[in-house]
């Protein structure tokens, strides 16, 4: 499951149990990913322009090149949302976590500023 925000990509079974996961070189960009028949995960940048096959183990087994039309060509796959307990919301985006790190230091300026009328 390519997380895209993040450049991640992650296995769960099929109880949605995380098994492992790793960083990908996608520059950044979008990524696609294929599973083939011989057991390895297809990993397709567009920028770069690159293949990776992976192992379920995530060894990198080889990276070559492709053409720009090679990654537009291939299947944008369906969008799922794994199931998260509500205390781990805030770490799977970075916009739940920079948006609380925002909170907390305005927080945290507001704090301070109270603190410092209270003592004049």
């Amino acid at each position: 499951m390519p997380l895209k925000p993040s450049g991640r990509l992650q296995i769960y079974d099929s109880q949605w149990h995380f098994i492992r996961g790793w960083n990908v070189d996608a520059g950044g960009g979008d990524f696609r990913v294929q599973c083939s028949s011989d057991g390895l995960v297809e990993v397709f940048t567009a920028r770069g322009e690159r293949q990776y096959s992976f192992t379920e183990e995530a060894h990198l087994v080889a990276t070559t090149r492709i053409l720009p039309e090679t990654f537009a060509s291939l299947p944008a796959g369906d969008s799922v949302v794994v199931p998260t307990p509500p205390l781990l919301w805030v770490s799977s985006s970075p916009f739940l976590s920079w948006g609380l790190a925002v909170i907390g230091f305005v927080g945290l300026a507001i704090l301070k500023k109270i603190n410092s009328r209270a003592t004049l």
